[in-house]
């Protein structure tokens, strides 16, 4: 029972910041003219897509609740100490992550998937913090298999699932999808070394291409799929040439 109200609580608290902050900027023109991308949120556009926003929230909801429900017993909420949590919660974002961008990247290059797929997601070409779920629903399924795969290396590499690193993880990773998608420039993030600000992703929104990690800057820097730095764009740090490919790239 403690980890599925963790799991209706996560959902509710970030879920909750991702639509006050959202609001915020559609009514605060001091908000959207301290944006990234110079283009103005409209309320419409935002209205249009809360069905489908809606939708995929509350049936993520759902397929998380009935997962934890079936598979709780494998999830001990016993604490065990600091070392095994971070130990846990770091693998998990490291297998997710690395799942992620080659996933991200598949959606770009493979232009069947963008087309029927991730298309629907730039539709928010500079997006709001609730548009990290405005996505067609096959994105966020096939997506969370990151998660999966992560749950999977730790059981097999620790012989234990810990439910409290779970819910870290997942309220980490429901913030972090926000934030990057609000369109405001980090400045603490920028401090913490590999880890993406948000202006990583705005500009993968406004370029279409490159830029595919999430969390961590160091899947792009390897397959060398970073964006270069733009004249009057700070913080980001210019690698080798994007690879390109004949398809949508």
């Amino acid at each position: 029972m403690i980890l599925l109200g963790g799991v209706v609580l996560v959902w509710l608290l970030s879920n909750g910041v991702g639509l006050m902050w959202t609001y915020a900027i559609l009514y605060r023109p001091s908000l959207q003219a301290r944006r990234i991308q110079p283009h103005s949120a409209r309320l419409r556009d935002f209205h249009e897509r809360i069905p489908l926003v809606a939708l995929n929230l509350l049936v993520l909801l759902s397929v998380v609740l009935i997962a934890v429900w079936l598979d709780g017993a494998l999830l001990s909420m016993k604490w065990k100490g600091w070392v095994p949590f971070a130990a846990q919660f770091f693998i998990l974002l490291f297998v997710d992550d690395l799942y992620f961008y080659l996933f991200h990247r598949s959606l770009h290059r493979a232009s069947f998937l963008y087309r029927k797929i991730h298309y629907v997601h730039h539709r928010a070409h500079a997006p709001l913090p609730l548009d990290y779920i405005y996505v067609h629903p096959l994105e966020w399924m096939l997506g969370a298999l990151g998660t999966v795969a992560g749950i999977v290396v730790v059981y097999f590499a620790l012989h234990e699932i810990n439910g409290w690193a779970f819910l870290a993880f997942n309220c980490q990773r429901n913030l972090r999808e926000i934030f990057i998608h609000s369109g405001f420039r980090s400045s603490i993030a920028r401090l913490v070394p590999l880890l993406a600000p948000n202006d990583h992703h705005d500009l993968h929104h406004s370029k279409l291409r490159g830029n595919y990690a999430s969390t961590l800057t160091l899947w792009d820097h390897v397959f060398g799929t970073t964006i270069p730095s733009e004249p009057g764009v700070k913080g980001f740090i210019t690698p080798r040439p994007i690879r390109t490919s004949p398809t949508n790239s």
